[in-house]
């Protein structure tokens, strides 16, 4: 005698309907989803820390850069009066050559150039600090992208959250029971490294008290 067939399509054995294997299906991609999007907060959040760490490393080279700047000035007006000195020590030697008087005039030139040039990046730097101080960290490029990209992902592991918790539930409605929502959330993080958990339950955790 054949098999007989149930009405859902199964066999009499007991087997998983075909509707059955469909929400299954679609549980094992959310709870894919679920882990990737856990993942993607963490590196998120690792790339917002390292731009914070480059935003501070940033200023403390420019505040370096503005401590130096009385030195570099100093030694380019030094060097443009010494400049200055030669072409007046050659324009009172009787013995001076055209050449000679021709060469000191372009070396003081030269020198006062410098240190024109010099003055007005020192300038700028000045004001790029004043700027970056008076953004903030909160203010700066880098941070507010990094701090969107970890919203977003945020968002994001939300919308899959959700997406897992309906999946689940259509397949326990499909099967007549089957693990919980809140076993499938907990395969998904026993997928994570020991950082990345940690990570995530905090997260959990603080969007718990906001709720």
């Amino acid at each position: 005698f054949g098999k007989m067939k149930n009405a859902g399509g199964g066999d009499g054995g007991g087997g998983p309907t075909k509707e059955e294997l469909t929400y299954q299906e679609e549980l094992q991609r959310a709870q894919e989803k679920y882990r990737r999007a856990i993942e993607d907060v963490h590196w998120a959040q690792e790339d917002l820390d390292e731009a914070r760490k480059g935003y501070l490393k940033r200023l403390k080279d420019l505040r370096e850069e503005v401590d130096r700047i009385a030195i570099s000035e100093a030694r380019a007006a030094a060097n443009a009066q010494l400049a200055r000195e030669d072409y007046a020590n050659v324009l009172a030697d009787p013995g001076s050559t055209k050449g000679q008087k021709m060469a000191a005039k372009a070396a003081l030139e030269e020198a006062q150039n410098d240190l024109s040039d010099l003055r007005e990046e020192n300038k700028k730097l000045r004001e790029d600090l004043a700027e970056m101080e008076k953004k903030g960290m909160s203010g700066d490029r880098s941070v507010i992208q990094a701090q969107r990209r970890l919203t977003d992902a945020l968002w994001a592991q939300r919308d899959a959250q959700l997406a897992l918790i309906n999946a689940q539930n259509g397949a326990n409605k499909a099967s007549g029971g089957g693990a919980s929502a809140a076993n499938a959330y907990q395969d998904a993080l026993n997928k994570l490294s020991p950082s990345a958990r940690r990570f995530v339950e905090t997260i959990v955790a603080m969007d718990e008290a906001w709720t």
